[in-house]
This record gives structure tokens, sequence and C-alpha cells, in this order.
């Protein structure tokens, strides 16, 4: 009788779907806490952005400190929300094997000079 498994053939191990103790433990704390990371911190952004808003409307009596600090708590909200909303640029794959350049005016100098003998 051969030994070893047939092409595609699982045996042991552990079942598909059964999550890692990593990925359980922060599935649990998520459930503790009651709200997941990404919603802490587009509330914490949300709440910067409020800020800025209601100042902006203000007009000329605007506390140009107070927009600016919203401004800087808000940016680092929005650093650490940006994994959990975008992905990176290095693993959306490109359809286009050679970069593409916008035309410029180099572009249409042989038709518009064609026209002309010295």
């Amino acid at each position: 009788m051969p030994r070893g498994s047939n092409p595609g053939e699982r045996r042991g191990g552990r079942q598909k779907g059964t999550p890692n103790k990593a990925k359980a433990n922060r599935e649990a704390a998520i459930a503790v806490a009651g709200i997941s990371p990404r919603d802490f911190l587009l509330n914490g952004l949300a709440h910067y952005h409020g800020i800025i808003v209601k100042e902006q409307r203000k007009g000329r009596k605007a506390d140009m400190l107070k927009i600016k600090e919203a401004y800087a708590a808000g940016l680092e909200y929005a650093k650490g929300a940006a994994p959990y909303c975008h992905s990176r640029l290095a693993s959306i794959s490109s359809t286009s094997s050679t970069p593409k350049r916008a035309p410029s005016a180099r572009d249409a100098w042989p038709t518009f000079c064609a026209g002309w003998t010295s």
C-alpha cells in the first residue's frame, strides 16, 4: 500500500476556518470593548473634524490655535485609521506593463513643423 496522500487530499492538521489564538484573542477583546479599532479611530477623527467645522463657522472670530490643534490631533487619528480603510498602493496590481506618460507640447512639434520648408 503506497504511503502519503493523493493530490488534493488533506490529512490531519487544523480544520479549515479554525481561528488561530491571536485572531481569537483580538475578536474577544473587540467583543468586550464593544467597538472595533477602526470605528474608534473614525469616531475620534469625526470629533476633531466637528471642532474644526464649528470654529470655521465663526468666521473672523475663529480661534486659529484651536483649529490648528484639532488638525494635529485629527491627523493622528487619520494616520491610525488609514490602514483599516485604504489598501497600500503596492498591493494593487497594475493592468499596464508600460507606464503611460501625459502628452506634451514636444509630441505635437513634428506635426506642427511638417508644413514648413527651409
